[in-house]
């Protein structure tokens, strides 16, 4: 998944969990429960400075997720 505009166009998209006994989230973003409990599922965008030939974290965000 790609992102477009800010300080990095196409910019990546990483999605990425906590536990996958309760869910997951695949890269393109989509949530899977699997069983009751609680898990964080966060994005971050993310590009490559050439300049210092590193990779950069450009946005975050997790969110809390539950299932009952």
């Amino acid at each position: 998944m790609l992102a477009t505009g800010g300080p990095q166009p196409e910019s990546t998209i990483e999605f990425h969990h906590e536990n996958a006994t309760v869910g997951v989230v695949s890269q393109n973003g989509v949530i899977e429960a699997r069983s009751v409990g609680q898990t964080v599922i966060g994005a971050r965008a993310v590009g490559f400075d050439a300049a210092h030939s590193r990779h950069i974290v450009y946005s975050e965000v997790n969110a809390t997720s539950s299932t009952d």
